[in-house]
């Protein structure tokens, strides 16, 4: 999923920080290993960002990413929606974390995201709201 979703975003017309986690992340020697930015960095990409892309980890893991970006006041969430099939073996890991449509906004595959991402360039008011209730329920 998220290979696909890096190459929707490469596919698009918008200016886009990428950052992904690699296996040689841990390996410091290695010029492919992920580098975070330091936080002053860190808090401003966030704050220059419009929407930020974030995935659960490969044990349905909601990192604190979520609550950083939803907590900025300037930037909206998308995230992916697990699987009818992965629902039926795994509890819904965002339950009772933020409101769909409301708080953040999730997306069912690439084609979804590229429609949600294009609905929300150009509807500046529902992103909006969108972050104003995200950052509201992180307070």
């Amino acid at each position: 999923m998220r290979e696909g979703i890096l190459g929707v975003i490469k596919s698009l017309n918008v200016t886009s920080y990428l950052g992904t986690w690699s296996q040689t992340v841990l390996n410091r020697a290695d010029k492919r290993a992920w580098r975070t930015l330091s936080h002053a960095n860190y808090a401003a990409q966030i704050a220059q960002t419009k929407m930020w892309v974030s995935t659960t980890g490969p044990e349905n893991i909601v990192g604190t990413r979520f609550f950083e970006v939803m907590a900025s006041g300037t930037t909206l969430l998308l995230c992916n929606r697990p699987s009818p099939a992965t629902l039926k073996v795994t509890p819904w890991v965002y339950d009772g974390l933020f409101e769909e449509g409301v708080h953040a906004v999730l997306f069912d595959g690439l084609d979804d995201l590229r429609a949600k991402i294009f609905y929300y360039l150009r509807n500046e008011p529902a992103r909006r709201r969108i972050v104003t209730a995200a950052a509201s329920l992180t307070r």
